[in-house]
């Protein structure tokens, strides 16, 4: 089955993917402790609304039950990353306000590889014993969704309980840990890449829509459904394996090179329209800054119409290049010389060659291999255990 398509409503959006938010919403905002007040911002991509509740914290949670919301750091575990705090903030009518400290309100942390059974033996996808099950979502409420929910609890607490159906739905919890025989050939067609990082070490994500070959994908026998899934096992795999915080974004290049007019019909549009609705409804907050490169000429005049529907402080996460000059400037505003790819003018590995691209292929032919032969390797038992069974996700939502 393939991750569905959710509604959102009073959306402006794009062809190819974009989600500017530009229906009138009840007007919210942030007081500080210096009683400075921030008025709600549009974001783009993943219903993101920016609260800027504490810069400091990196992870956090809400507990919605009845009295005061408090909003409290919690365990962040990373790779050579574990950070706590024992401030607690409650979220007050019209303010966020220090409180009394707290100890931690996390009921579940991240479960570590020292918590699996060690008889046992990963096979998540194939039906076997599995080495562990991802850790249990919270009962309190992510502050992603608190902020998708634009500071409303209510909405964070709807959107995180739909996430969750949707996740268990669509065995979510176990993709990346399933069997993808139809990897390398999507990989072929449909061109996406991880790619090192940027200068606030945000993960970068390059995508050539135009360059998406759907019909040797159909010819070979492959469905939408197919891609989608294949979509949502690389989107998984991004923020669970690659970058494990929860409060992460990442820098996107969508690369429009040889784009027609004609492409904002048919397949392709319909699979981004797809692509985005999901992973903007389960996967909230996680945009940092969208480079739009290699424009047509013809762009602008969209370009033009649609800008006048979003608000300044969303107009500067986007970023519209031309010209190949251009666009190495424009992507060392965020990502240094070394880590931009020499297809745009960068002094890195060509795309597709990178660490995160190597250890992707790495775990998909794993799981097809362990498909076709239960001991292909030694699990998390023996002298060397298997580093992708002894991989713990690091949540389930």
């Amino acid at each position: 089955m393939s991750p569905p398509s959710d509604n959102v409503n009073s959306t402006c959006r794009p062809a190819f993917g974009f989600r500017f938010f530009c229906g009138a919403s009840e007007n919210r905002s942030f007081i500080g402790d210096d009683g400075s007040k921030d008025e709600d911002e549009d974001d783009i991509f993943y219903d993101a609304m920016e609260y800027h509740v504490d810069d400091g914290i990196v992870g956090s949670a809400i507990d919605v039950g009845k009295g005061p919301i408090a909003i409290a750091r919690t365990l962040v575990f990373g790779r050579g990353l574990s950070g706590q705090s024992d401030m607690l903030l409650s979220l007050q009518p019209s303010a966020f306000e220090d409180a009394t400290p707290s100890k931690n309100t996390s009921k579940t942390p991240p479960l570590t590889p020292d918590d699996v059974d060690s008889t046992a033996h990963a096979s998540d996808a194939f039906g076997a014993q599995t080495s562990h099950d991802p850790p249990p979502p919270p009962d309190e409420l992510p502050l992603r969704f608190l902020r998708a929910g634009k500071g409303d609890p209510e909405e964070g607490r709807r959107r995180y309980e739909q996430t969750l159906a949707w996740r268990e739905e669509f065995e979510m919890n176990f993709v990346i840990k399933t069997e993808h025989p139809h990897f390398e050939l999507i990989k072929a067609n449909y061109p996406q890449y991880f790619h090192l990082r940027s200068k606030d070490n945000q993960p970068v994500w390059y995508e050539k829509p135009p360059k998406t070959n759907l019909k040797a994908l159909r010819k070979a026998g492959l469905t939408l459904d197919n891609i989608l899934h294949h979509y949502a096992m690389v989107t998984e795999f991004g923020w669970q394996y690659l970058e494990r915080d929860d409060l992460a974004r990442s820098v996107t290049v969508i690369d429009l090179h040889g784009m027609r007019f004609t492409d904002f019909a048919g397949d392709v549009v319909d699979f981004v329209r797809r692509a985005s609705a999901f992973t903007g409804q389960h996967y909230p907050e996680r945009a940092g800054h969208v480079f739009v490169i290699n424009v047509p000429s013809w762009f602008k005049m969209i370009w033009n119409v649609v800008k006048g529907f979003v608000d300044d402080v969303t107009l500067q996460k986007i970023s519209i290049v031309r010209g190949a000059d251009e666009v190495t400037k424009a992507l060392e505003e965020k990502i240094d010389i070394a880590n931009i790819p020499p297809e745009y003018g960068g002094k890195s590995m060509p795309l597709g060659q990178s660490p995160e691209e190597e250890s992707l292929r790495k775990f998909m032919e794993h799981n097809n291999q362990l498909a076709k032969n239960p001991n292909y390797c030694q699990g998390i038992s023996g002298d060397s255990p298997c580093e992708f069974c002894t991989w713990v996700y690091a949540r389930s939502y």
